[in-house]
């Protein structure tokens, strides 16, 4: 082992580099700013003053390139849909949005709590940094590349998105990001509307190949820990000396700040990508090729010239196979149903640009991807069958090429242990304790029963209201200009465990109609001390968001809300699931069964650990505007 790093021993902003990883290891890199730190168990890197690469990182080594086998990293980025520029509002009037938040408390009060919740310092750093973004002042190009690791030919690259090996996270709007790789010189993604959540991102190499791989404690995002997916392999031959690290170039969007967190750094010799790979059974006179168990990625090298056709998945009649065809510049993918009848077919024009052509198939759940030359080509959408076998038409001299280059690697394969990362996640409630479906007489919500509960209203001007029939309904909060949050609560007995799921019908039918929707749910240990988890669909905004609020000691900066972008996940008019697990400490939330974010309060606020968790309940809350209409169809926890 290279390196070995749990970052076990705190370290305060700026005290980081120049000390010792957990093995023993120099911590190098760069810390223009002297905001890297150590608490709670992980590396914290926070949001630059002034945004780009060459200024903020950690990096290890150097180390001879052909002795590193594998690299490891597991980390939460702190925002994947970070850019830089400026934030579109000038700074008075960005001022005088965070002094009267959401109408919580009125600014006299906002300001006296501010002064005693020990976040000044941090508040005026933001204040500068809104300054050096107003748009009147603000001249520097837009960033929307924020997160690389990877492997770099010095401890601090000025731009570590050229690098050979490397993972790096693009910002993609409404989709909120893009996991990418560097495949034979290309920036390939492997994850588009990539969200908040932990990940284990491995590199994993032979002297002429490596692979990324990606895990997470949620299915859907590559392997589910302690399990990763192949999702790219590279043509690569080790040179030199190496610093394996992790760059961060801009953090935080529109004057917003949120904080990376890296649980763990591993830097190995072996196991080498060799002893990840599944157990060939080849006949090269026959152009076949078997294998033990169903493949995640399958690469082969082709003459760019020859016209071949390679099948992959089960070979005989009564199985789905895959028809890839390469030649005379055009690739064609086609799927064949049991019995050999052509069910769906993909075909592009393309043209080699070497005279080996890198090809690999990846599958993932719902999709296969040809990749060539460091870009994806096509795609098939929908369940993929196993790959099992692989049998090539081809000439000999290219038969021989193709299987002497070919690589199959399992679906799922196993983190090996020696470079695991521990990767946080919170556990699923199975026992339902309170639920409400909002039916029985018209009225407010307040003081209605829940089992041996009742509902209470904490605090804001909207209301919540039983409409028979529908649900439980906003009403009252479109025109409001304070006291926006109206927040409902009911008791909780398990301190240090919920698991709530709201089912919510958003306003309207669809964008143009002037709806929005803040419907939610909240986490509360007493009224100055709160977290927030609510929907965010604006009409003038592409996509929809989760977000999350954090009032602490009393006091609530708006501008430390944590969010994740969700594309078109949440629409108006069409019902969706909210699910929040909570642990006391952190979070998950799931839109639909899918996890979007992940936070634990000590990543927002160092000083704060946990939260007792004394009563749950549902929020229509304030965030830039408010609701106007969205309906609770039910409401559930769980212990």
């Amino acid at each position: 082992m290279h390196v070995r790093d749990d970052f076990d021993v705190a370290r305060d902003s700026g005290r980081t580099l120049g000390s010792l990883s957990t093995s023993g290891a120099p911590r190098l890199g760069v810390d223009r700013e002297r905001r890297i730190a150590i608490d709670h168990g992980g590396l914290r890197m926070q949001p630059l003053l002034w945004d780009g690469w060459g200024r903020q990182g950690i990096a290890y080594g150097p180390f001879p390139a052909a002795s590193v086998g594998v690299f490891a990293v597991g980390l939460l980025n702190g925002h994947n849909a970070s850019q830089s520029g400026h934030i579109e509002q000038p700074f008075e009037k960005r001022l005088a949005t965070w002094l009267h938040a959401g109408g919580t408390h009125r600014a006299r009060a906002r300001l006296l709590r501010w002064v005693r919740s020990g976040q000044r310092a941090l508040t005026l750093r933001q204040f500068v940094s809104w300054l050096l973004r107003d748009p009147r002042f603000h001249r520097a190009a837009p960033l929307d590349d924020s997160l690389a690791v990877g492997l770099y030919e010095a401890p601090a690259p000025q731009d570590p998105r050229r690098a050979e090996l490397g993972f790096v996270v693009h910002s993609t709007g409404g989709n909120n990001g893009e996991l990418r790789a560097r495949v034979d010189g290309e920036d390939l993604p492997l994850i588009s509307g990539l969200p908040n959540v932990p990940l284990l991102l491995v590199i994993a190499r032979t002297s002429t190949h490596a692979a990324y791989f990606v895990s997470a404690a949620e299915a859907g995002l590559g392997g589910r820990y302690p399990a990763m997916r192949p999702l790219a392999l590279t043509r690569h031959r080790p040179q030199g000396v190496v610093y394996p690290g992790v760059h961060q170039g801009v953090l935080g969007q529109i004057g917003f700040r949120a904080d990376t967190r890296v649980y763990g750094v591993r830097v190995a010799a072996a196991p080498e990508l060799a002893t990840l790979s599944a157990s060939l059974d080849l006949d090269v006179e026959r152009g076949r090729a078997r294998w033990a168990e169903p493949a995640g990625l399958v690469y082969l090298e082709l003459e760019s010239d020859a016209v071949v056709r390679v099948r992959c998945g089960g070979l005989d009649d009564d199985a789905t196979s895959y028809e890839l065809e390469l030649g005379e510049g055009r690739l064609r993918l086609r799927e064949r149903a049991p019995g050999g009848a052509e069910r769906r077919a993909r075909e592009v024009e393309w043209r080699a640009s070497r005279d080996a052509v890198g090809l690999q198939l990846v599958v993932l759940d719902e999709e296969l991807r040809v990749i060539a030359d460091g870009a994806q080509r096509l795609t098939l959408e929908g369940p993929i069958g196993p790959l099992a076998e692989l049998a090539l038409d081809a000439p000999e001299a290219a038969r021989r090429r193709a299987l002497s280059s070919l690589q199959v690697l399992p679906r799922d394969v196993p983190v090996p242990e020696d470079v695991r990362v521990r990767i946080p996640a919170v556990s699923q409630g199975h026992v339902v304790r309170l639920e409400d479906r909002f039916t029985g007489e018209p009225g407010d919500l307040d003081e209605r029963s829940i089992g041996a509960e009742r509902w209470r209203k904490e605090l804001g001007a909207a209301r919540l209201v039983v409409v028979p029939g529908r649900g439980a309904e906003v009403q009252g909060a479109r025109s409001l200009t304070s006291r926006g949050r109206t927040v409902y609560t009911c008791p909780w007995a398990n301190p240090r465990f919920a698991d709530l799921e709201v089912t919510v019908r958003p306003p309207g039918r669809a964008r143009g109609e002037g709806h929005e929707g803040r419907a939610g749910v909240v986490l509360w240990q007493d009224p100055e001390n709160y977290v927030v988890v609510g929907t965010w669909l604006h009409d003038h905004f592409e996509g929809a968001s989760i977000s999350s609020f954090y009032c602490f000691d009393g006091f609530e900066d708006i501008y430390d809300a944590v969010w994740t972008n969700v594309g078109s996940a949440i629409r108006w008019g069409v019902p969706y699931t909210l699910r929040v697990l909570c642990d006391g400490t952190r979070f998950t939330a799931y839109v639909d069964g899918r996890a979007v974010l992940h936070r634990a309060f000590g990543d927002v606020h160092r000083r704060v650990t946990s939260l007792t968790l004394r009563k749950v309940g549902i929020v229509t809350n304030w965030e830039w505007g408010n609701d106007t209409g969205s309906v609770f169809e039910s409401f559930v926890a769980r212990s």
